[in-house]
């Protein structure tokens, strides 16, 4: 006759503690590989946001390179056009109306614009504010731009160095532009007239579209 199977307390508490030690381990193991995962996610997150910012300085390293060329090449056009005038002799404001408002000269500004995309327009304000020559259109507008930012500067100050305005909507192509510029000395140093530059900031904004993708 087979022994009788033990079912007393004794087996019935040590068959619950092994379930609960397996519970327990189940839930550790669970718990490890939530955190696994989650550390996974936050160190691949943290990855991400440093290659961002990593990509972020080198366009804006780009960026600055960029705008640095573009800004001294229009500058040696601006400068170019004032050596110009005081190569030829100009020296009073009637004067320097007069050789600069041709349509020759027009035709000068023009080509000087060509095959450079940053600029929107090169113009040349005589002593008094008035647009007397303008790259953009024959015959010039004669707008007076006294009150604008560029003239203001150069009327108000001694500064024979560049000038760069603050940014403005043309009312002509309805795009935010800046002006560099550079005034025109006749004898005992007047203001005499002033070039200047009008540069798109549209021109920049395209360009950057294609520096994230550059890295």
């Amino acid at each position: 006759m087979a022994p009788a199977r033990d079912t007393g307390p004794g087996t019935a508490t040590a068959g619950g503690v092994g379930r609960y030690g397996l519970r327990i381990a189940f839930v550790l193991l669970v718990a490890l590989l939530v955190s696994g995962a989650g550390w996974a996610i936050w160190d691949s997150r943290q990855t991400e946001i440093a290659e961002y910012q990593s990509n972020q300085a080198k366009m804006g390293l780009v960026l600055a390179e960029q705008t640095t060329r573009a800004l001294q090449v229009v500058d040696l056009v601006v400068q170019a056009i004032r050596n110009e005038v005081t190569e030829g002799g100009v020296d009073t404001p009637d004067h320097f109306r007069t050789f600069m408002s041709t349509e020759a000269r027009f035709q000068q500004l023009q080509a000087r614009q060509e095959h450079m995309p940053q600029l929107e327009a090169l113009v040349v304000l005589d002593a008094k504010g008035r647009a007397i020559n303008s790259s953009r259109a024959w015959p010039p507008s004669g707008a007076v731009e006294s009150d604008a930012d560029v003239f203001t500067h150069f009327d108000s100050i001694t500064d024979n160095g560049a000038y760069i305005s603050k940014p403005q909507k043309s009312d002509l192509t309805n795009d935010w532009a800046v002006y560099l510029a550079r005034r025109v000395i006749g004898r005992n140093g007047q203001l005499i007239g002033i070039v200047a530059a009008a540069i798109s900031l549209r021109y920049f904004r395209d360009g950057s579209s294609c520096v994230p993708g550059c890295w």
